[in-house]
């Protein structure tokens, strides 16, 4: 009856331990990984979807002649939005069609670029 007693009072292994220990600190390891792969995916979204949104403000504006883009030139814009200052080249190129122009905007978040997501945008002007 002693024996049986002692037996279950003895508790883990100290290996038994151990390789609970390796198990949770794998568990714990994909689980930060996946942690940050998540959250520099929704910094990088987040990203895009102000870009996108300042891009097509941008062409708003145009639209309304609250900025003015020559024939063939290209423009570097500055707005301040969501805490940042952004930075967007816009380039105004004549069409085959007569009165259209054809409008590419690109935005970078630093002054030197590099400028990217580009989007186009025709633009009628009325003769």
């Amino acid at each position: 009856m002693k024996q049986a007693l002692s037996k279950l009072n003895q508790g883990f292994t100290l290996i038994e331990v151990l390789i609970a220990l390796l198990v949770l600190a794998i568990a714990l390891t994909a689980l930060l990984t996946t942690t940050n792969q998540t959250i520099n995916n929704s910094s990088r979204i987040k990203d895009k979807i102000i870009k996108h949104w300042l891009e097509i403000n941008t062409i708003n504006q145009i639209k309304i002649n609250a900025i003015t883009i020559a024939q063939g030139q290209k423009t570097t814009l500055q707005s301040k939005a969501f805490g940042k200052t952004w930075y967007l080249t816009v380039q105004r190129s004549q069409t085959a069609i007569k009165h259209v122009s054809l409008m590419t905007i690109k935005i970078s978040d630093n002054q030197f670029g590099p400028f990217q997501d580009p989007i186009e945008a025709f633009y009628y002007e009325n003769p």
